[in-house]
């Protein structure tokens, strides 16, 4: 049962209607985009920049990135902090630390949401989508999970549920540099894997020193070098041809 204070929070939220919703709607949806947005341009100006020879921005990934937030991270992540705003209401400790636990169960939601969207709008398929959330939920989870938890309490404890969408972005826009990072590394094959192939900032920071290695010899002679001493004291087969041909014996000389 909730307590006096959660009771009066209840009661002091508006009534779930279209016209109380949709202004903050919009307004949250705004922010997540926008915070997202922000987050994957400055995950690819640090992909640019540990590569120092990339491409330029991609505004088709930012756009891609934009539109999922717009469609599915922004809309998702609003009516679920209402439903729980309902469910778990005040700012009582015990309340905050149940919103943040149900936060915390409801992640890898969010997050395989994010991933199949952003799949999809790459022209990639189902199969793909799946293989993207197998292959990425568990580390996004993880890492989140040493982030948001401090977030979501700050959020619980203190801001009111109007101004959360506001102040969730702009933590979220340094999130989402990373999350953006994720969302966009491909899908690995096991042969990639057993390579050791990355993507993303990890596939900038590989690619810059492959960069900076030396190039292949054009030949093996010139790939393996010899030491002096070696060749003195280890004839090649002319030497051992004309080694043998003296220790053949010689017939004798006529008188």
């Amino acid at each position: 049962m909730p307590g006096p204070a959660a009771a009066a929070a209840a009661r002091s939220l508006p009534p779930f209607t279209f016209r109380n919703i949709f202004p903050q709607f919009i307004g949250s949806t705004a922010a997540v985009t926008a915070a997202v947005t922000v987050g994957d341009v400055g995950c690819q100006f640090f992909e640019q920049r540990l590569t120092e020879h990339g491409a330029g921005w991609d505004r088709h990934r930012t756009a891609r990135m934009a539109t999922a937030a717009c469609i599915a991270t922004g809309p998702l992540g609003f009516f679920w902090n209402q439903f729980l705003e309902r469910q778990l209401p005040g700012r009582e400790l015990r309340q905050v630390f149940r919103k943040m636990l149900a936060n915390g169960l409801f992640a890898p939601v969010q997050i395989a949401a994010s991933f199949t969207v952003i799949t999809l709008l790459s022209g990639r398929t189902m199969a793909d989508a799946r293989a993207k959330v197998k292959q990425d939920l568990a580390v996004t989870f993880l890492v989140g999970s040493t982030y948001w938890p401090f977030i979501g309490f700050i959020q619980f404890r203190f801001v009111p549920l109007l101004y959360r969408p506001a102040v969730g972005s702009v933590a979220g826009a340094v999130y989402q540099m990373f999350f953006s990072g994720m969302a966009n590394r491909p899908v690995l094959s096991s042969t990639d894997v057993a390579e050791g192939h990355q993507s993303g900032v990890a596939t900038a920071f590989v690619g810059a020193l492959r960069d900076e290695a030396a190039p292949a010899p054009a030949n093996l002679s010139t790939a393996l070098p010899v030491r002096a001493d070696a060749t003195k004291s280890q004839p090649g087969l002319g030497d051992h041809r004309l080694a043998n041909e003296a220790s053949l014996p010689r017939p004798p000389r006529p008188s």
